[in-house]
């Protein structure tokens, strides 16, 4: 699990992944719907996990 209170602050070396969420949010609405779906499932999962 990421932990914010550890790493360097680099986003090239600890990325926050808070941050980058919308790289995913980019590629979901690039995708056909069904794939989007798959992606959005698969997302939601992780999102639970952490």
């Amino acid at each position: 699990m990421w932990d914010p209170t550890a790493g360097c602050g680099v986003m090239e070396c600890c990325p926050n992944p808070p941050e980058l969420r919308w790289i995913l949010d980019v590629a979901v609405a690039v995708l056909p719907s069904k794939d989007a779906r798959t992606l959005r499932k698969q997302i939601a999962a992780l999102d639970e996990l952490w």
